[in-house]
């Protein structure tokens, strides 16, 4: 079990919240409307393996797509943007101001920062830990620069991020799993829907992939969920016929390829997501991380 407290004062004083991460469950968590108000010290509890505390800030203006649907905000509100994560390794509780300078890391922008926690147990058996954007990167590259019609160019790579909790698409194909976290996937495109007096439309596929154990020592993905958006203009129900079948085919190629990097790993009990970029274990020590959840997802395996 992993056990972690926040507090409203320093020294661990004033109003607390408490939240637990259980076996079998990985995660404890405490969404944006359940926080308190204000968190000024933090204390991690040693638990097996190396009980993690991960407060998030989201900042609603640094989103990228901070335009899109009060639905995709809402669900961007808890476990999502900067983070800082606190993985107390040892054998007794880990006391720890937000106004101190941990490793090297001044955590103190974080007094009073954080929206969202969650409480994760992590290194309780032997982990590797993975890139996921290492892992789906040159095949997502493949299909996308090889599988389109020649109308449609990728522009840059994917903007990659987990989504955590959240029933977005309720009521719709694909809807998301609210016990459950995924890893999104969006992806700019330039459509040219063809004659020398029309622009080039932009267009933007997404995709939320799912990641367990099989069961039988390895790992298995899926694509949960896949949407797309066309620039507004004349001719947008072409390029709406030119897209959409390449992003249904995309939801197939992209999640047989990312199967097919994925038979390598033998030998798996287990399957889980840190945020972030985080290659590095604490062992039986202490360790702080300071990150963001745009940019990439930590395949975190266990056997």
């Amino acid at each position: 079990m992993a056990l972690a407290s926040i507090f409203t004062g320093w020294n661990q004083t004033g109003s607390t919240l408490s939240e637990t991460a259980g076996d079998p469950g990985r995660y404890g968590r405490v969404p944006y409307a359940d926080m308190l108000a204000s968190t000024s010290s933090v204390r991690i509890f040693a638990g097996a393996g190396a009980p993690a505390l991960i407060l998030f800030n989201h900042n609603p203006s640094l989103d990228f797509e901070h335009f899109l649907d009060p639905e995709w905000k809402a669900s961007m509100l808890s476990f999502h943007g900067e983070f800082i994560q606190f993985t107390n390794g040892g054998k007794n509780p880990w006391d720890l101001n937000l106004n101190e300078n941990v490793f090297g890391l001044d955590v103190s922008l974080w007094n009073n920062a954080a929206t969202s926690m969650l409480v994760v147990r992590t290194e309780d058996a032997p982990e590797q830990r993975l890139s996921f954007r290492s892992i789906i990167l040159q095949p997502w590259r493949d299909f996308f620069d090889t599988e389109l019609p020649n109308e449609a160019q990728r522009v840059g790579d994917p903007v990659i991020h987990w989504h955590a909790f959240t029933s977005y698409g309720a009521g719709s194909d694909g809807w998301l799993n609210p016990d459950r976290i995924y890893i999104y996937m969006r992806q700019n495109l330039s459509v040219d829907p063809g004659g020398d007096w029309w622009w080039a439309y932009d267009v933007t596929v997404r995709y939320w992939i799912g990641l367990r154990a099989d069961g039988n020592g390895g790992v298995v993905a899926w694509v949960r969920r896949y949407e797309w958006w066309v620039e507004s203009g004349v001719l947008t129900d072409l390029v709406a016929a030119i897209v959409e079948p390449n992003v249904e085919l995309g939801a197939i190629e992209i999640e047989n390829r990312l199967n097919a990097g994925l038979a390598a790993l033998q030998g798996v009990t287990d399957v889980y997501l840190l945020p972030g970029t985080q290659s590095g274990q604490v062992g039986g020590a202490h360790g702080a991380w300071w990150s963001d959840t745009r940019g990439d997802v930590t395949l975190v395996i266990q056997r």
